[in-house]
């Protein structure tokens, strides 16, 4: 109810979503990439330590193929759409982690004077790989916004007064720039193209 007061007009937003991507695949218009990239670079960038125990879960716990089939048949579907992007894939990332805890505890149970410490040690080395890399993606990330570098750069070079209209286009929106970074309460600050 809060999105048809907002837009104006009664709408379902999920299936405004949907009918924008699919029925009118203007998704595009943002982007595209190729059928694999969720496969070869959002999954594996997504789980991490999880895939190789997402894998083991499969081959060795009967139980776990139910979520992973249903993960891996979403992720495909999304796969046919021109863009994608991480977010998308979201509602899939827990049925793979699942997927992965039903690997781990696999290899948690196992028994064995050599197999047992190995396990543990590869699920533990597997943990603290996962903290490096999210570390050192959420520092590249944290990089990755030039958009928003270039509006506080000219926060800093320019003083509030007086008053400055500044044009937010697509690219700067997509690389940075929020509302949270609008310092100076004068400025006019528009993303309207004409």
């Amino acid at each position: 109810a809060v999105d048809s007061v907002m837009w104006g007009r009664w709408l379902w937003p999920e299936f405004e979503v949907l009918w924008f991507n699919t029925g009118e695949n203007k998704s595009s218009e943002w982007g595209t990439s190729p059928p694999l990239w969720y496969f070869y670079s959002a999954l594996p960038r997504a789980l991490l330590g999880a895939v190789p125990l997402a894998v083991l879960g499969v081959l060795l716990e009967r139980r776990a193929r139910g979520p992973a089939v249903i993960g891996i048949a979403y992720v495909g579907l999304y796969s046919f759409l021109p863009h994608k992007e991480l977010r998308f894939l979201f509602p899939a990332l827990p049925l793979l982690n699942v997927t992965a805890a039903a690997g781990a505890a696999r290899c948690l149970r196992m028994k064995g004077a050599f197999s047992a410490p190995l396990a543990r040690l590869a699920i533990f080395g597997l943990a603290v790989a996962t903290l490096i890399a999210m570390g050192v993606m959420a520092t590249a990330s944290a990089a990755n916004y030039p958009g928003g570098v270039a509006l506080a750069g000219l926060h800093a070079a320019e003083p509030a007064e007086p008053p400055l209209r500044v044009h937010i286009g697509n690219l700067a929106a997509t690389t940075g720039v929020s509302r949270f970074l609008q310092a100076h309460s004068a400025w006019k600050y528009s993303k309207e193209e004409h």
